[in-house]
């Protein structure tokens, strides 16, 4: 069993954009029993609406979650 999976830097190209891919990546992703996560976490700025129909809310307890600012950025 995993215990934690984190879902970063995933984009769709614009020609590809409307075709599906999103819903069809994490459809695989959410389905996929074989991976036997706990807890899968994302950040986005603007795409709650789409990562709610896979299950995606809010974190139970963010004050339990920490960050470091500013460290090697590009």
């Amino acid at each position: 069993m995993v215990t934690h999976a984190y879902l970063q830097d995933v984009f769709i190209l614009t020609p590809y954009r409307k075709k599906g891919l999103g819903d069809w990546l994490l459809d695989i992703i959410t389905n996929y029993e074989e991976l036997n996560i706990r807890r899968i976490m994302l950040s986005t700025d603007d795409g709650h609406s789409f990562y709610a129909k896979f299950g995606f809310a809010p974190l139970d307890k963010p004050d339990l979650f920490m960050q470091i600012k500013g460290m090697g950025e590009i």
